[in-house]
């Protein structure tokens, strides 16, 4: 594979540079982005080797994939990131260890979901409110992992400057994994349950695996609240403190609330309505929130036939919109508004009004034409 002078100059200059200083070259962005430029040398670590080239069959959508690399458009459905986390390593840890290739893996959303937020050791906590399965799977993904990133550290260039050692020894780990698994499968019912994490027609619920639920499905919404919710406007709830209205990231994590607000009050079925996975899911919007007016009520904006709950690999899917995709979430799409249909309102109520906690909208489509830019 040919790389570029400019991608291999971009190499050999950020390697050296601190986690501190990488940090630094992203001066005013907000949280979100301030690790942009690690992740950046790690593209350009996985160019360098050319590990970005892999069958495309490799790519499936379900639950239980472990992992897999891009090639062509499904790279735009993985999730690229590191296996120790960013976050981890000291302010004075070179970029060329954080970034290391041996320490990237390109891996399903929602594998790196559980992957990461249940990790073993940077998210201890989590980890321990899994289920005994739940953990077997978390071990699983971690040996998979890292016995495809040995490769990667046998496969370094160190382009002629300094090498820089992989921030982790993988034997260690997976030898720690196959420990753990090998206790907890000892035990007889675990043993059985086994088979399940090898099925992909099987959906690992959180019932099974012992992922939580985010705490607001529970909260007891008010109608008051609800309708405060939906009066406000767009341009009132764009962004949390210090985050850009022009910025990608986070720019509607606080119109992002009236939504959970919407599912709380109907309580809707928390499960991705194309797979039911119901884990780290994500609200989805098919018109997200830069499509439409600043102006625009929030109650248009998170309207059930505008939102969907989504897993994060279907998340993913509909980011990429592909034909066949998108026939298959309208669809869906239709079924779960059939069960949940929104309440019909009488002329004399306004858009926003509220009854019983429901959504509620007698034409959504045209005031979607009305708001849309």
């Amino acid at each position: 594979m040919n790389i570029s002078e400019q991608i291999i100059n971009k190499i050999l200059t950020y390697r050296p540079l601190t986690r501190q200083e990488m940090i630094d070259m992203t001066e005013g962005a907000n949280h979100i982005m301030k690790h942009h430029y690690l992740r950046i040398l790690s593209g350009y670590e996985l160019k360098l080797l050319n590990l970005l080239k892999v069958d495309s069959s490799c790519w499936y959508s379900g639950w239980n994939l472990l992992f897999f690399l891009a090639k062509g458009t499904l790279e735009s459905k993985l999730q690229g990131g590191h296996i120790r986390p960013i976050k981890t390593f000291d302010l004075d840890t070179p970029a060329g260890i954080i970034s290391h290739p041996s320490n990237m893996a390109y891996l399903s959303p929602n594998i790196d979901y559980i992957y990461e937020d249940y990790h073993y050791k940077w998210n201890r906590e989590a980890y321990e409110n899994l289920t005994p399965l739940g953990k077997i799977f978390w071990h699983k993904i971690n040996k998979e992992i890292r016995l495809k990133s040995i490769e990667f550290t046998l496969k370094y260039n160190n382009l002629g400057g300094s090498d820089y050692a992989p921030p982790e020894d993988h034997m260690k780990e997976i030898a720690d994994s196959e420990r753990i698994i090998k206790l907890l499968s000892s035990d007889k019912e675990v043993h059985k349950l086994l088979p399940l994490l090898d099925d992909k027609s099987t959906i690992l619920s959180s019932e099974y695996l012992g992922t939580t639920k985010p705490k607001w499905l529970n909260k007891v919404v008010s109608d008051k609240l609800l309708c405060t919710w939906r009066n406000k406007r767009l341009n009132e709830r764009w962004m949390n403190k210090n985050k850009s209205k022009t910025s990608n990231q986070g720019s509607f994590t606080s119109a992002r609330e009236g939504y959970r607000y919407e599912v709380a009050a109907a309580k809707a079925d928390y499960s991705c309505i194309i797979c039911g996975i119901d884990s780290g899911l994500k609200n989805c919007h098919e018109h997200g929130y830069d499509r439409w007016k600043d102006d625009t009520p929030l109650g248009i904006v998170n309207h059930p036939e505008n939102v969907s709950l989504l897993c994060r690999n279907h998340d993913k899917e509909l980011e990429v919109g592909d034909k066949e995709f998108m026939k298959l979430f309208r669809k869906k799409k239709q079924e779960s508004l059939e069960k949940n249909p929104p309440k019909k309102l009488k002329q004399e109520h306004s858009f926003w009004d509220t009854k019983g906690g429901e959504c509620m909208d007698y034409d959504f489509k045209k005031l979607m034409k009305k708001y849309l830019k």
